[in-house]
C-alpha cells in the first residue's frame, strides 16, 4: 500500500512524490509495469486511474513498449509473412517499403503514435511523385496487413487505415500490339541481334519475362513439341536473395502445370538458339570474350537464354535491345512512318492477338497465357479483335 507524505495509506499502487504530486503504476494485461500517471489532486488522479484500468479490463489497451514502423515492418516480413510468400515477393515489399516508407518520418514514428493523417499524408506523396496504382496498391496493402498484426499482438487497438482508399492520378498506359506488318518489321531489323531467337520465341508462346528468363532446355519436349511452363527468374535490382545473388528461379504464377504447344517458328528459334549456345562455349568450356567458365555463370541450370557471359538475362536487358531496333526502324524506314518503343510485355499482347486473329478461342487462349480466369482474358483482348474469322464467316450465312 502505498502513502502520502503525512503517512496515510492511499491504496494499492497509490504513492506521493517529495514534489507533492500524486502518482499510480500498475502491472498490466500484458505483464508489463506501466508508465506512473502524475497528478497534484488525488481524487483526479484516482479518476484517471479508473479510466485507466478500465481499458486494461475490457482489453482496450495496448502494450507500452511500441515498434517503430520501420522495426515492426521487419518482424512482419521476415516473421510473419516468412514461409507464407516467396522469396521474389518477400523482395518486392522489401523494395517497395524502402523506396516510400523507411527513410521518412512515418517510418521513424512509434506504432501507436500513427495517425491517419500521417498515412495519407503518405499516399499523397506517392501520388503526387507520379507512381502508378499498382505501386500505391502494394504500399496500401503493406500498411494494412502490418497493422492487422499489430492489433493482433495488441500494438494497437485497431487498425483505423482499412477505409483509406488512395488512388493515383497516373493513368495505366495501354499496351497495344503490334500489327503483323509492325511485328514481322521488328524481326526483320532484329537479325544478326543477340536477343533475335528470344524475339521469334516470345512472339510464338507469349510468355512473361520471368517465365522466357527461367526456361530450362528440360523444360522442352522437342518430340512432342511442348514447352512445359515451370520456372520463373527473378532478378534483384537491389540486394541479393537468400541465394546470395541477384537472381533466383522459383515456380511459376499459379499451381497447375501449363503447356505450351510450338509452332514451327517457335521450334526453328530453339534450334538455332541449342547451337548458339554450344558455339558460346570454345573447347576448353569457356565462353568467348570471357575467361571464365560456362558452368560457374549459368549456375541456375541450363537456360535456354542467357547473357553473352553466360549469366541469367534480365528484362530491362531485353527492353534495351527492343529499344534500339525500334529506335533502327524509324531512322532507316520512311519519315511519315513511326514505331513507338515497346517493353517486353507488347510480345506477349501480340502474341494473344495473332492467336485471336487466327479464331484461336478465348478458353483456349487463356490456358497458353496461364490467366486464372478467362474474363481476365476477354477484359483484355476483347476490344483488340472482337470479331475473329470465325464470327465473320458465320456473319456472311445470315
Amino acid at each position: 500500500m502505498g502513502k502520502d507524505l503525512k503517512g496515510n495509506s492511499l491504496g494499492k499502487g497509490f504513492s506521493q512524490r517529495k514534489d507533492g504530486r500524486y502518482y499510480y503504476r500498475y502491472t498490466n494485461r500484458f505483464g508489463e509495469r506501466t508508465k506512473p500517471i502524475y497528478d497534484t489532486s488525488l481524487t483526479r488522479l484516482k479518476r484517471r486511474v479508473k479510466l485507466e484500468t478500465s481499458k486494461n479490463d475490457l482489453k482496450l489497451n495496448s502494450k507500452n513498449e511500441q515498434p517503430t514502423l520501420n522495426e515492426f515492418f521487419d518482424m512482419w516480413l521476415n516473421i510473419y509473412k516468412k514461409n507464407t510468400i516467396k522469396e521474389t515477393t518477400m523482395k518486392s515489399y522489401e523494395n517497395v517499403y524502402n523506396r516510400h516508407l523507411y527513410d521518412t518520418q512515418l517510418g521513424k514514428k512509434q506504432l501507436d503514435k500513427i495517425t491517419v493523417l500521417d498515412v495519407k499524408k503518405t499516399y499523397n506523396e506517392i501520388i503526387d511523385a507520379d507512381y502508378s496504382q499498382s505501386e500505391l496498391g502494394y504500399v496500401k496493402s503493406i500498411i494494412d496487413s502490418m497493422f492487422d498484426l499489430a492489433v493482433a499482438e495488441n500494438y494497437v487497438n485497431t487498425n483505423q487505415f482499412k477505409f483509406l482508399k488512395p488512388v493515383s492520378n497516373k493513368r495505366k498506359k495501354k499496351v497495344e500490339p503490334l500489327s503483323k506488318e509492325e511485328q514481322d518489321m521488328f524481326l526483320s531489323y532484329a537479325k544478326g541481334s543477340y536477343y533475335y531467337n528470344l524475339f521469334i520465341f516470345l512472339f510464338n508462346t507469349g510468355l512473361r519475362a520471368g517465365e522466357v528468363a527461367g526456361v530450362l532446355i528440360d523444360d522442352i519436349d522437342l518430340k512432342n513439341r511442348i514447352l512445359h511452363v515451370k520456372h520463373n527468374l527473378q532478378y534483384s535490382s537491389s540486394g541479393t536473395f537468400s541465394n546470395g545473388k541477384r537472381y533466383i528461379v522459383t515456380t511459376t504464377k499459379g499451381e497447375d502445370d501449363r503447356n505450351i504447344p510450338l509452332n514451327d517458328a517457335a521450334m526453328k528459334a530453339i534450334e538455332l538458339q541449342l547451337k548458339f549456345l554450344n558455339n558460346l562455349k570454345n573447347n576448353e568450356g569457356y565462353i568467348f570474350k570471357t575467361r571464365h567458365r560456362y558452368e560457374e555463370f549459368n549456375e541456375f541450370g541450363n537456360l535456354l537464354f542467357v547473357g553473352a557471359n553466360g549469366r541469367p538475362i534480365s528484362q530491362a536487358s531485353i527492353n534495351t535491345i527492343a529499344y534500339d531496333i525500334v529506335d533502327k526502324i524509324n531512322f532507316f524506314e520512311e519519315p511519315n512512318f513511326h514505331m513507338n518503343r515497346f517493353s517486353l510485355h507488347v510480345f506477349r499482347h501480340t502474341f494473344a492477338t495473332r492467336c485471336l486473329e487466327q479464331g484461336i478461342a478465348y478458353d483456349v487462349i487463356r490456358d497458353l497465357l496461364g490467366h486464372d480466369d478467362i474474363k481476365l482474358t476477354m477484359k483484355t483482348y476483347a476490344k483488340t479483335n472482337p470479331f475473329n474469322s470465325e464470327t465473320i464467316k458465320n456473319l456472311n450465312k445470315i
